[in-house]
C-alpha cells in the first residue's frame, strides 16, 4: 500500500475513530463504506447529517465563545470577515479547540496563495464540510451511530479531499490502485 492510501486509511480511522484492516481486504471505497456500516452497527442511529451537525457546532463556538450574532452567520459567511487579521490567528486556533477537532486547515487568509493554491475552506459552510470529513468523531455522542448515507458521504469527502478527484470521477466500486490509482 503506497503513501496516498495509507494517507487515506489514517484520514478515515481518525475521522471515525475505527482501526480499519492493515491488509489489502479494502480495495474501494465502497468496501471501506461497507466495512464502516459493519464496525459502527452497534449503535442508535441518528438522522441529522454530519455537516449540519458540523454548521451547528461551529456557529454555537462562534456565538457563544467569539460573540457573533447568530443570524449573521451563514454558510456563506466568509471565514475572513469572522475576526480581525491582528486576532484571527489565535481565534482561528481557539475555535479548533473548541470544536474539538482533530485536523484543522490553515488560518483563514486573503493572499493569493490561499484563494488559489492551498484547498482550503474559505466560507462558514465550507469549514463545515471540512470537519464533518476530518473530525466527524466530534460530531455524534458516543452513543449515536451514523447512518450509512452520512458514513458514505464521509468517505466521499476523504476520497475527493485527499486523492483530489471530483465526485464524477469515480464511483464507489472504483478500486483504489487499478481505477485510481491510488497507491
Amino acid at each position: 500500500m503506497g503513501l496516498d492510501r495509507v494517507e487515506f486509511m489514517l484520514a478515515v480511522e481518525d475521522a471515525f475513530q475505527v482501526a480499519l484492516p492493515s491488509d489489502a481486504t479494502l480495495p474501494t471505497p465502497g468496501s471501506v463504506i461497507d466495512y464502516l456500516d459493519r464496525r459502527l452497527a452497534d449503535k442508535p442511529t441518528v438522522g441529522t447529517s454530519a455537516i449540519q451537525r458540523a454548521f451547528y457546532l461551529l456557529r454555537k463556538a462562534l456565538v457563544e465563545h467569539h460573540g457573533h450574532v447568530r443570524q449573521a452567520l451563514a454558510p456563506s459567511t466568509q471565514l475572513v470577515e469572522l475576526w480581525p487579521v491582528r486576532t484571527r490567528k489565535q481565534a482561528w486556533l481557539m475555535l479548533q479547540k473548541q470544536v474539538s477537532a482533530t485536523r484543522w486547515p490553515p488560518t483563514p487568509s486573503t493572499g493569493f496563495f490561499a484563494r488559489h493554491v492551498f484547498a482550503q475552506p474559505h466560507t462558514l459552510g465550507e469549514l463545515a464540510e471540512y470537519v464533518a470529513a476530518y473530525s466527524p468523531h466530534t460530531l455524534f455522542r458516543h452513543d449515536e451511530r451514523w447512518t450509512r448515507a452520512q458514513i458514505e458521504e464521509i468517505v466521499r469527502q476523504l476520497v475527493e479531499h485527499q486523492f483530489s478527484i471530483s465526485r464524477s470521477g469515480y464511483t464507489l466500486e472504483s478500486r483504489f490502485l487499478q481505477d485510481l490509482h491510488v497507491d
